[in-house]
């Protein structure tokens, strides 16, 4: 009796099948969505597609080439026909919900899981799509596939032989489901933005589009109704005083004298720089500031708890006044809401402006932000295009001297009021600085290691908030020099 063992040939054929099908459907998507002329920018868009579309190969063969030690061959290559004709059928649902949404699948595909939504989500289905002809297209992909699977025959490989096959191709594919040599397994929003949107979407294959959007989903599936008296409370927590009675004209703001300039303003919104962390400034010679003390002794300083617990909550509120958490990745993150005071300010004049070191997709960043007034969201993309020196520390993004540069840059160049609002990155685990950054020692007592959510990261959490906050006072020195 012969033993069952994967077949490795039609593992592979079937991964190779699943990722030139997605390309398939990259190609056909710029076709249908994009201007003639972007082609020309959209080699960055295959190259990051191809490693998510083998990412989602290697997942789809993954049951089987591990589970072909007791299944038949049959069955095996059933399974691959199966798993590439589903993806097949999510990558063609994700090129028409395009079509009507103006995005790859997200958060909004899954109301239909919400019973009030089930009907009139299946009628548009039944009117709008052309669903016989994908029903029928999937079942031919599925015909094709099975048919070029039970064509291939097998090496009759033995012993050793086999054996290194399987421990490379088990490899192999392990490297694919991850996508990424780095800290983090390969996502969209650790993907460079591509400069058009349109470019950035056909990047994301359906499966990890719907992926995502699933996730999204269970982080907030609905806007629950929130109590009067936790609004009140939520409200004197984040401005410091009573919630007026229509809190919805918050952010109308008056018109300026028309006999005097409008202001720059600029705002930097320091990843992770905790306040508490400020008793350890001048204790045991520590210098947390660096050339920033001597515009901290010029300056209001609140020592305040944040605006919320991650740095996406903190985005929300501080901008838009959102109290709901993780708004900017449920279904309604394009929805202008009545608290965002880019809005406003874009109203009186200002040109305003989103800075982030890192990757503009992130967390939606690129749909949420203009929704809430924001007329440009720039990335790290962009300020590499400005600054061509600009280096990166390989997980996050650019460091944060070249963010204050294109500030800086900005500012100068400006021919009306700019309103920027720029969020650092350097300060964030895993506390890489660049190679040239001033080596700072800190003696730590031991009753602040507890302030730190892992201890042992202290001496490196201390020199990236140095470094922050010291680039943030190089930024002040340049400006107030070149005023």
């Amino acid at each position: 009796m012969r033993v069952s063992r994967p077949l490795l040939v039609r593992h592979w054929a079937a991964f190779a099948l699943i990722v030139l099908m997605l390309m398939g459907f990259r190609a056909a998507f710029l076709l249908a969505y994009a201007e003639p002329g972007i082609w020309r920018q959209a080699q960055g868009a295959f190259a990051w597609g191809l490693l998510l579309d083998a990412r989602v190969a290697a997942i789809a063969v993954a049951p089987s080439f591990l589970l072909g030690w007791v299944l038949p061959a049959w069955l095996q290559r059933l399974w691959l026909a199966c798993a590439a004709a589903l993806v097949f059928a999510i990558a063609l649902v994700n090129h028409f919900y395009y079509q009507n949404f103006q995005s790859p699948l997200d958060a909004r595909a899954f109301l239909i899981l919400d019973p009030e939504n089930l009907r009139p989500v299946m009628l548009t289905i039944l009117s709008d799509y052309p669903w016989p002809g994908g029903l029928l297209a999937i079942m031919l992909a599925f015909g094709a596939i099975w048919h070029v699977l039970a064509r291939i025959r097998e090496p009759s490989l033995r012993g050793r032989t086999y054996a290194a096959g399987y421990l490379l191709s088990l490899v192999a594919f392990a490297l694919a489901t991850r996508g990424s040599l780095g800290v983090f397994p390969l996502t969209p929003n650790r993907i460079p933005s591509q400069g058009p949107y349109v470019l950035d979407a056909a990047l994301v294959n359906g499966p990890i589009a719907l992926a995502v959007g699933w996730d999204d989903y269970k982080r907030n599936a609905h806007l629950p109704e929130i109590p009067d008296a936790a609004a009140q409370k939520a409200w004197r927590l984040l401005y410091g005083a009573a919630m007026p009675k229509r809190p919805w004209l918050r952010a109308s703001i008056p018109h300026a004298p028309h006999d005097l300039p409008l202001p720059h303003i600029v705002v930097f919104q320091m990843e992770s720089m905790g306040a508490g962390v400020l008793a350890l400034d001048g204790i045991a010679g520590n210098d947390l500031l660096g050339r920033l003390h001597r515009h901290w002794r010029e300056a209001f300083v609140w020592k305040a708890a944040s605006a919320g617990l991650g740095t996406d909550v903190t985005l929300e509120r501080i901008l838009a006044g959102a109290f709901v958490e993780h708004y900017i990745y449920g279904a309604y993150r394009r929805t202008p809401l009545a608290g965002a005071y880019p809005q406003a300010l874009r109203a009186l004049g200002y040109h305003t402006v989103f800075v982030t070191g890192g990757v503009k997709s992130w967390a939606h960043l690129n749909e949420f932000l203009p929704a809430q007034g924001f007329d440009e969201v720039v990335g790290a993309r962009e300020i590499r295009k400005a600054l061509p020196d600009a280096r990166g520390d390989g997980v996050w993004g650019i460091y944060d001297e070249y963010l204050f540069a294109y500030v800086r840059k900005r500012l100068q160049a400006a021919k009306r009021p700019l309103f920027i609002y720029a969020m650092t990155i350097t300060n964030h685990s895993p506390y890489r600085l660049p190679p040239d950054a001033q080596a700072v020692h800190f003696a730590i007592p031991p009753h602040f290691r507890p302030l730190f959510l892992h201890p042992d990261e202290a001496p490196r959490a201390l020199a990236a908030y140095r470094y922050a906050a010291d680039q943030l006072g190089g930024f002040m020195d340049a400006w107030h020099h070149a005023r």
